[in-house]
């Protein structure tokens, strides 16, 4: 039977915005997130990370680096990680806004995509989440609060965090953390 499913995007989503990240220091969690997903997983909800990672592209990050760093972030209870490590005009199916790495999720975790939800800090992440059928929420932190206003007028919901996100969504499929 298909789980309920919340995605994620990584940098200021789930942890701080540092630009091109290479080092496990940098990899801060936003305040309360690990025990939003720590109440999330105990309800049950599969947790994965959908990220644009052009570092690998631009030579920034290897592909060995960038698993280390997501090894942490699977520390925060994240089941999976999900990257596109292709350039912003590559033309991919894997970055956001496309939906492939979102669907890629759903089919592995078996999500339910009428119980997942993709939170992220950019328009983009809001599209990717429509283009894959499933509910996109965007967060004021990291870059959101400069696309709030534009995803507000997309018809997509805007709360200020990823615990507020986390904790409407646990609602709405009606389970409690």
């Amino acid at each position: 039977m298909a789980r309920p499913g919340l995605i994620v995007d990584r940098d200021g989503t789930l942890i701080e915005e540092r630009g091109y990240i290479s080092a496990l220091d940098d990899i801060v969690p936003l305040p309360g997130v690990e025990a939003a997903l720590a109440g999330a997983q105990a309800a049950g909800v599969a947790i994965a990370v959908v990220t644009n990672q052009s570092a690998v592209a631009r030579g920034i990050v290897s592909e060995a680096q960038l698993a280390l760093l997501h090894d942490r972030v699977k520390e925060f209870g994240v089941d999976a990680v999900y990257h596109c490590p292709h350039l912003p005009d590559s033309d991919c199916n894997c970055r956001k806004p496309s939906p492939g790495l979102l669907l890629q999720a759903v089919k592995d975790l078996d999500l339910d995509p009428s119980r997942t939800v993709f939170v992220g800090d950019h328009f983009t992440d809001c599209q990717a989440g429509r283009a894959a059928g499933i509910e996109a929420v965007l967060v004021r932190t990291g870059h959101g609060a400069t696309h709030a206003d534009e995803a507000a007028a997309g018809g997509f919901t805007v709360v200020d965090d990823l615990p507020t996100a986390v904790q409407r969504f646990l609602d709405s499929i009606g389970v409690s953390s």
